[in-house]
């Protein structure tokens, strides 16, 4: 038997972090493959007993890709696609087969592509077991559909991410994903830019993959230019060391519109610091608001700037923020959440094969 994860890539990405956890508990129990859509920089540490295919090795385009899927999955494998449009895409090359796939939905399933949401209902009847990260997300879908679904949070490297004393002297508030509309830094921008008329002395660090390009990124930086922002918000590109700059910052801030659940802040809140974020699904589900984090609407701007500033002007509020989030730490340990997936994998192991047409 083998267990195969699919995904688009494994670059910097939150969905190929939590691969490469798998990927790499999973290595020592199970002959395990990573196959990935495209070719591209493999940014995670992965086991060298995981086996990793790219499928730009045997073509480029769609149909043949799909074809080198299906002539590689055999009837004993465990099939593990993540992201809508690459599981859609497993469902697609094993149809007339009988294989056993586990799909992980990792972001808001109301804003998958028109196209993947149809397959994903026309393709149902393929999927063995369904996995989401939230209670909200699994709330999404038919009752009937849902009797297939397994919540399972992201995990988190307990001992890469670590509780370092937290610094109130910091001036350094951190935002870590990747630059896209999703995560509605524009917003984010605006009420910082906001903030700075009553606290000069802070500074906004923004590190993330450029997913959308250099044109996106220009398009931030036009706008810090028009709030004359140069000098205290700050764009980069990935860091190799991100939980350093999680024991550097004062605070952690997440602006998304929407997310599934977010790997960085389950990071920010295990490593001791505190954090505000919008109502996003995953956020909901870790922050209990004025408790271990906060909460503000979405796209709220003058939200987001009072919460900025009642934590900063708060110290001891934001340092029992932090002393709870590190809660977390036992909840969302790569250990614990293995192990849920081992389960899971071990029942449907046992359930093999599937009787689908």
């Amino acid at each position: 038997m083998r267990l195969i994860f699919v995904t688009c890539t494994l670059n910097s990405g939150g969905a190929e972090r939590v691969i490469s956890i798998l990927a790499n508990y999973f290595s020592s129990k199970y002959n395990t493959e990573i196959i990935c859509w495209r070719k591209d920089e493999i940014f995670y540490q992965i086991d060298p007993a995981v086996k990793i295919i790219e499928l730009e090795d045997y073509g480029k385009n769609l149909i043949t890709k799909l074809l080198s899927l299906r002539k590689h999955f055999k009837k004993d494998d465990i099939i593990i696609p993540f992201m809508e449009e690459i599981y859609g895409r497993v469902l697609i090359s094993v149809i007339g087969q009988k294989r056993t796939v586990i799909p992980s939905e990792r972001n808001d399933p109301s804003k998958t592509k028109i196209h993947w949401r149809i397959a994903r209902r026309l393709l149902q009847f393929k999927i063995t077991a369904f996995v989401v990260q939230t209670e909200t997300i699994k709330e999404y879908y038919t009752k009937a559909f849902q009797k297939k679904i397994c919540i399972i949070p992201n995990p988190v490297d307990t001992k890469q991410y670590t509780t370092d004393q937290w610094n109130k002297e910091s001036k350094m508030v951190l935002a870590v994903a990747r630059t896209d509309p999703q995560k509605n830094y524009p917003m984010m921008i605006n009420a910082f830019a906001q903030l700075h008329k009553s606290h000069p002395e802070y500074v906004l660090e923004i590190y993330g993959s450029k997913d959308k390009g250099e044109s996106y990124c220009q398009q931030l930086f036009r706008l810090i230019a028009s709030n004359n922002a140069g000098q205290y918000i700050h764009i980069h590109g990935r860091h190799q060391n991100v939980a350093q700059l999680y024991s550097q910052a004062y605070m952690f801030v997440m602006s998304s519109d929407y997310e599934g659940m977010s790997n960085s802040l389950i990071e920010a809140m295990c490593s001791g610091r505190p954090v505000i974020s919008t109502k996003v699904s995953g956020a909901r589900d870790l922050i209990q608001d004025k408790e271990n984090g906060m909460l503000v609407d979405v796209g709220d701007q003058n939200a987001f700037t009072n919460a900025l500033k009642q934590l900063i002007e708060d110290p001891n509020l934001a340092q029992s923020l932090a002393n709870n989030a590190t809660k977390l730490r036992e909840v969302l340990s790569k250990e614990t959440i293995c192990s849920m997936w081992d389960e899971l994998l071990i029942k449907k192991i046992s359930s093999c094969p599937q009787s689908q047409s």
